[in-house]
């Protein structure tokens, strides 16, 4: 009796993992600046790049990140980045000092993200900070 519980137990775990896989949403497709851009209305989305990206040299503000990004080997080139994500995080030097750090590139932070097969070519990326 107890075997067939614990058979019943693993089928009904084995069972329920198969819907979750399923349930995960079909990625949003980006193929220029202002997909990019909508990232930011859901930061934990999943997204696939459809064609490369000219960022036009024009300022981008970093958005933290926690989703999925597939480039499926596109480009996003002429990213500029002149001032920080919004966000701050507490960080230590190698004698322990404690600093609130702010970060920059295409994403201020990738927590927990999924990055790849993706290209960045010609980013310029230069902040100052007080």
């Amino acid at each position: 009796m107890r075997r067939v519980f614990c058979i019943l137990i693993a089928v009904l775990l084995l069972g329920t993992g198969a819907p979750m896989r399923e349930a995960r949403s079909t990625p949003v497709g980006i193929s220029d600046r202002e997909g990019m851009e909508r990232i930011a209305q859901n930061p934990a989305g999943n997204y696939v790049l459809t064609a490369d990206i000219d960022m036009g040299s024009e300022p981008w503000t970093p958005i933290p990140f926690f989703g999925t990004l597939d480039g499926a080997g596109h480009v996003i080139a002429n990213l500029n980045v002149s001032d920080p994500g919004a966000e701050t995080h507490e960080t230590f030097d190698g004698n322990r000092k404690k600093y609130d750090t702010v970060f920059a590139g295409l994403f201020s932070t990738a927590c927990n993200a999924r990055i790849r097969d993706l290209t960045i070519l010609n980013a310029k990326i230069s902040v100052e900070t007080d």
